[in-house]
């Protein structure tokens, strides 16, 4: 048998879950086709699959650091609605849009409560600060 390695494109069968539900995944009537090292990925999740022979199954605990990363606090506030550009002026619960956030970086906010006067947004990943159960088979080396 041999490992995938980076530049490898490999066909992948995957499960992203916690405890109570999957998050993402690939069935196996519906591989992912994926380059290593192409970024589509993160690169500890990448070099976790590069230990695994191909044909073989994989079970990796995840902690939050190599999922979505920790929630960060000042990702999340309250907004007034008077203080939001007007293209942003009829957001709604569970939409996102893209701007800087608190720190200059670019970040996806989404929405999570709205009001008349005020709009609740959080930048973090809806999984961040999660520790996820990463399960799957690379099925074969294409």
């Amino acid at each position: 048998m041999t490992k995938a390695q980076p530049g490898d494109l490999i066909q992948l069968q995957f499960s992203l879950e916690n405890d109570d539900e999957v998050f993402d995944g690939a069935p196996m009537e519906k591989p992912l086709e994926l380059k290593l090292g192409s970024g589509k990925l993160s690169a500890p999740i990448e070099k976790l699959l590069s230990s695994v022979e191909i044909g073989d199954e994989f079970d990796f605990n995840l902690d939050s650091n190599l999922a979505f990363g920790e929630k960060v606090n000042d990702l999340a506030f309250n907004i007034s609605r008077v203080k939001l550009p007007e293209k942003l002026k009829n957001i709604e619960v569970g939409m996102y849009f893209d701007t800087l956030g608190p720190d200059k970086l670019l970040h996806r906010f989404r929405v999570i409560e709205a009001t008349e006067f005020r709009v609740s947004i959080d930048g973090n990943h809806p999984l961040a600060g999660q520790a996820l159960r990463f399960h799957g088979k690379i099925l074969a080396k294409i």
